[in-house]
C-alpha cells in the first residue's frame, strides 16, 4: 500500500487540494477517524441494518458521518442525499467535485446504486469513498484506468441494480493501489439493540407536537431536523 506522507496541507478557504492531498488528508487525520468511528459504531450498535426499514437511513448516517470526517480534516464537503449517484458535495479539491459514499459490511460486492423499479443502465464507476469493516478505498476511476484496470470487467448489472465486486479490490491491492487505507470498524452484530429509526422518528414528532417541550430541546431538534435533505423516490 502507498500511503501519501504530505502532513503540511494548505486547507485554508479557497485553497485547490490534489486528489492525492484529499487523501493524505483522510489518512493522516487519525483524531477525525476515531471520531467517526464512534459515530458510526453506535448507530451500528444501536440501530443496525437487520431492519429492512433501517438500511437507507444507516446508509445516509454514513453520508453525514464522512462529510462531517471531511470537513474535520479541511475538506469543504456537503451532504446531499437528493441527487442521483452523489452523496458528497466537494468544493476544494481539484478534478474531484463530488463522492458517491457506500458501507458494506459484508459479501463480495457492493451496490453501485438501485434504478428504482427501472432498468438500471449506467454501468459507470463515479467517484467512491467506501467504507468496509477493515478497509476505506477511495475508488478514483480515472486513476485506476490510468493503472490498467478496465473497471468494466468488474461490474454488472442485475436489472433494477448495477454492483461492483470486490474482485476489484482484488486487483487494486495486488497494483499498489494508491488510495486504500487499513481502518477497523468495529461492532457486534449479534449484540445490536435493533432499533427502529423509523420509531426514533416518530417518537421525536410526537415529542415536537407536545406544547410543554422544553424550548431548548424543540429549538434543537427542529433545526438538526429542516437542516437535513429527504432523499427523492
Amino acid at each position: 500500500m502507498m500511503t501519501p506522507n504530505n502532513t503540511n496541507l494548505d486547507v485554508e478557504m479557497g485553497k485547490q487540494m490534489s486528489v492525492y492531498d484529499l487523501w493524505a488528508a483522510i489518512t493522516n487525520g487519525d483524531a477525525a477517524r476515531s471520531t467517526f468511528n464512534t459515530r458510526v459504531e453506535y448507530i451500528l450498535s444501536q440501530f443496525g441494518s437487520a431492519l429492512h426499514c433501517n438500511r437507507f437511513t444507516i446508509g445516509e448516517c454514513f453520508e453525514h458521518a464522512a462529510t462531517d470526517f471531511m470537513n474535520e480534516v479541511g475538506i469543504h464537503a456537503h451532504a446531499v442525499s437528493s441527487k442521483k449517484r452523489i452523496d458528497i458535495l466537494i468544493n476544494n479539491v481539484s478534478g474531484l467535485n463530488a463522492l458517491s459514499s457506500k458501507f458494506v459490511s459484508t459479501g463480495n460486492h457492493v451496490i453501485l446504486y438501485n434504478a428504482q423499479r427501472t432498468t438500471a443502465t449506467d454501468m459507470t464507476l463515479h467517484p467512491t469513498i467506501l467504507f468496509r469493516m477493515n478497509e476505506w478505498w477511495l475508488l478514483v476511476p480515472e486513476t485506476i484506468e490510468n493503472m490498467g484496470i478496465s473497471i468494466k470487467d468488474f461490474i454488472k448489472s442485475t436489472g433494477d441494480s448495477v454492483q461492483l465486486s470486490f474482485g476489484l479490490l482484488k486487483r487494486l491491492r495486488e497494483s499498489n493501489y494508491p488510495y486504500y487505507l487499513k481502518h477497523n470498524i468495529t461492532y457486534n452484530k449479534k449484540m445490536c439493540a435493533n432499533k427502529s429509526t423509523s420509531e426514533l422518528l416518530y417518537r421525536i414528532s410526537k415529542d415536537l407536537l407536545d406544547t410543554d417541550l422544553d424550548p431548548i430541546i424543540r429549538t434543537y431538534l427542529e433545526t438538526k431536523m429542516n437542516s437535513l435533505q429527504c432523499r427523492k423516490t
